[in-house]
């Protein structure tokens, strides 16, 4: 059963100029996706999950093609998502079904690598309780801050949060070689650390994650300030909450840590990364 309130809520939050310019921003040289969760809707009527990659939403027009071609507000379980990878450019696909597919498959088949960037690393904590979730994300963000390694944090819309660390701070190296050590990482932090929250399950060159600042089943994907995590509450991430008590213009994903030169950054990561793997064949 759907709760109207924030079906409602959703179709309003999203037709707000200045949060969809928000989007557009973030949505800048990556993937846009569509991603529906199992929901009693879709299970009663027996039909498939609606999930639509390979779309470009670097601009508010874009974003409200999708919208609209797509229907997505007509499934509320939807969820945007943005890719890891960071592209030179993200092509826009056609909607037509046939010529949308044959590009689908040749962009999954390979083609995005000639459009590939780099990669961020993420890490996806995830629990049925939010407050252990919120506790792991506490003991990994000590070990960032110690090493003063450029992050931003948000809540992932559900049952916990996402740090992640912008491509612009990890060393530059080749596609299977960056993406192999990220997902190294992020198993080892959690098996070495006993972080059971971090989800490790899937990490290749389309990995994707929460959109920041989309709406989640009633919920925000909010980027979080230091303050906001050590008090966190489900109820920062309302909707109403946010619109009234957080500027959303130009508010970004607040990352920390910034005001270095990148190399430095980058010599961080891998002195961090180096306490947890070998980090030695990946620089090879």
């Amino acid at each position: 059963m759907i709760d109207p309130d924030w079906f409602k809520a959703r179709e309003w939050w999203y037709s707000q100029t200045y949060i969809g310019l928000e989007l557009a921003k973030l949505l800048k040289y990556r993937e846009l996706c569509f991603l529906e969760k199992k929901n009693p809707e879709q299970q009663e009527k027996g039909r498939k999950l609606k999930n639509i990659r390979c779309c470009a939403g670097y601009t508010l027009d874009l974003i409200k093609s999708n919208f609209n071609s797509f229907k997505i507000l007509d499934y509320p379980f939807v969820n945007m998502y943005y890719s890891l990878m960071h592209l030179e450019k993200m092509p826009i696909f056609s909607f037509a079904p046939a010529q949308r597919a044959k590009s689908y498959a040749e962009w999954t088949n390979g083609g995005y690598k000639k459009f590939w960037q780099s990669f961020d690393f993420a890490l996806d904590l995830d629990s049925d309780n939010v407050e252990d979730a919120r506790q792991d994300l506490l003991k990994i963000k000590k070990t960032f801050d110690e090493y003063k390694i450029p992050h931003s944090i948000r809540f992932s819309g559900s049952r916990g949060f996402h740090l992640s660390v912008d491509s612009r701070w990890l060393p530059k190296l080749p596609e299977n070689k960056i993406v192999a050590l990220c997902g190294e990482l992020a198993t080892m932090i959690m098996e070495i650390d006993g972080i059971p929250s971090v989800d490790d399950t899937i990490f290749d060159s389309r990995r994707v994650l929460k959109l920041p600042y989309s709406f989640d089943r009633g919920n925000i994907c909010l980027p979080l300030d230091d303050y906001q995590i050590a008090h966190f509450s489900m109820q920062m991430v309302q909707p109403e909450y946010v619109i009234k008590a957080i500027k959303l213009k130009d508010r970004g994903i607040l990352e920390r840590y910034t005001d270095q030169p990148e190399e430095q950054a980058k010599e961080s990561f891998l002195k961090m990364a180096s306490q947890f793997i070998d980090i030695k064949p990946y620089l090879k």
